[in-house]
């Protein structure tokens, strides 16, 4: 698969159908190590099929075995391919995984099933900005929960992109809105900007991506865990990404 400059591929994984257990075979030991360690088999079901169909998806664009990919870990704790390659993030929630694939910087998705977070408006006053939890407060009640999972996903996304983790959510603002929208933010000793979108095509899922800014063009691909070759000769969905009068700078 052909990936552009200014171009961002985002792997929409169906992580539900089963298997007879041979795919696990591209897994490396460290990662059956780690699958060893979940208690509950969803859990433990669910960290395979992602990482089996991760595997799949970055050997099409280094062309190899997706078993010999080889990983490293950046100096901020983020996995990435070893040597001068495309930049890539998954994020996985019940069913559902999500693979970004960039070659023009860092990029960081999230996804969160859609329903209402339990207790979501104390957890919005504890990890979002000031401005975000008033205008989260502004909403109608019946659009809250939505909103929150929009900005909740929005600062995943952005902090994955930079391998921050989750310990600079409420100083990271980037809104309730699912509008794509430019936002700097602080990485590796240097301001950097990124675009955060936000998807809500799906009535299962909310997916927010965190893409460089100088992306123009994303390309939504749908496949199943074990069927991630077969997608590539499949129909994908091309978005523009429109940017928003950002009231965020």
């Amino acid at each position: 698969m052909n990936l552009q400059r200014s171009e961002a591929h985002v792997w929409r994984v169906d992580l539900s159908s089963r298997s007879d257990g041979r795919e696990h075979a591209v897994l490396s030991p460290a990662e059956r190590a780690r699958s060893d360690k979940f208690v509950r088999i969803f859990d433990r079901d669910r960290y395979i099929r992602s990482h089996v169909a991760l595997r799949k998806i970055l050997a099409i664009y280094v062309d190899c075995n997706p078993a010999r990919i080889e990983m490293e870990v950046s100096s901020e704790g983020k996995p990435r391919l070893a040597g001068a390659a495309p930049r890539f993030n998954l994020s996985h929630s019940a069913h559902r995984a999500l693979v970004a694939v960039t070659c023009d910087g860092e990029i960081g998705v999230d996804v969160e099933e859609r329903r209402e977070v339990p207790g979501y408006m104390r957890l919005a006053q504890q990890f979002c900005s000031l401005s975000e939890f008033q205008r989260l407060q502004q909403k109608p009640a019946a659009d809250q929960p939505l909103a929150f999972l929009t900005c909740w996903t929005r600062k995943e996304a952005l902090l994955k992109a930079t391998g921050a983790g989750l310990r600079n959510l409420d100083q990271t603002e980037v809104g309730i809105d699912p509008e794509c929208s430019i936002v700097q933010t602080w990485y590796r000793n240097s301001t950097t900007d990124f675009q955060v979108q936000t998807l809500l095509h799906w009535p299962t899922d909310v997916v927010s991506v965190a893409a460089p800014r100088t992306t123009s063009r994303m390309r939504f691909i749908d496949c199943s865990w074990n069927s991630v070759t077969e997608a590539v000769s499949g129909s994908a969905t091309d978005w523009s990404m429109r940017l928003a009068a950002n009231p965020f700078r």
